[in-house]
């Protein structure tokens, strides 16, 4: 599979929670869409849809029977998880509405963390996005998009202020197989102006996710730093599935007793 096809964030735990939300709105017994509808309302395949529904008959919250469908079993109580989870640009093709808060561009000088990912001179020129992601009227996640000074001039010339699908965009203009490469991900305590801008407290709880990508000769053309609040988003990735080749590498089958070698 081409890298850049890789989808590391699993779809069906972003529909589980939607869902999960949605049927705490319901009465017990009331009947659920078919799996042929909710595909169908968040863009994606049966099986995925198959997943986040497991999910939820694991848990007792729905019932499922052949034939009958799919039914609430026992409504989600006040501890229900409300956190977002999965890349926050794939919430508008699930029917979520994200509204975009304080917006800036233009160019910068790359601070240290920022010339590391691109591999240029901290203080080198690059091009910055800052955008505030707001989900049901409340800050989820604080995103910048640095990119060396020349591919962020482009790219600017290609993504709207209020848009924030910069992959897509660098695909066309740059390389059609721009991949994601790396990703770090670590514990913060907000700081002032984190705190200001999230409306949340100060040394609260943030989840700060780095994402380098890179064109088809590794070469870094934009780094992501996503702040998430901590009490409306975690973490989650799928990992890929190993090739049979790799699995008989990593579990070799035992030699009986007498084998040849």
């Amino acid at each position: 599979m081409p890298a850049h096809l890789y989808d590391p964030f699993p779809k069906y735990l972003q529909i589980q929670g939607i869902l999960r939300r949605w049927l705490a709105s319901l009465t017990i017994g009331d009947r659920l869409p078919t799996e042929q509808k909710f595909a169908s309302r968040f863009n994606v395949s049966r099986e995925t849809i198959r997943q986040a529904l497991q999910l939820l008959e694991e848990e007792g919250i729905i019932a499922r029977r052949p034939r009958i469908g799919t039914w609430l079993a026992r409504v989600p109580g006040a501890d229900v998880d409300t956190r977002l989870t999965g890349p926050f640009e794939g919430f508008t093709s699930l029917g979520m509405t994200v509204e975009i808060g304080a917006v800036s561009e233009g160019p910068a000088a790359a601070s240290a963390d920022v010339a590391e990912a691109l591999k240029l001179k901290e203080g080198m020129p690059v091009y910055e996005f800052q955008r505030l992601r707001i989900y049901e009227g409340q800050p989820l996640v604080a995103f910048s998009a640095h990119f060396p000074e020349q591919i962020g001039r482009r790219i600017a010339r290609l993504v709207s202020v209020r848009n924030g699908l910069f992959v897509p965009a660098l695909r066309r203009a740059i390389d059609p197989n721009v991949y994601e490469q790396s990703q770090k991900i670590e514990a913060l305590a907000a700081d002032r102006p984190m705190a200001s801008a999230l409306k949340i407290e100060r040394g609260d709880p943030l989840l700060l996710v780095r994402r380098v990508f890179v064109d088809s000769r590794g070469r870094p053309v934009v780094l992501f730093k996503s702040h998430f609040r901590a009490d409306r988003y975690f973490y989650t990735v799928s990992l890929p599935k190993a090739s049979r080749r790799a699995s008989r590498a990593a579990h070799p089958r035992p030699r009986a007793n007498g084998a040849r070698r």
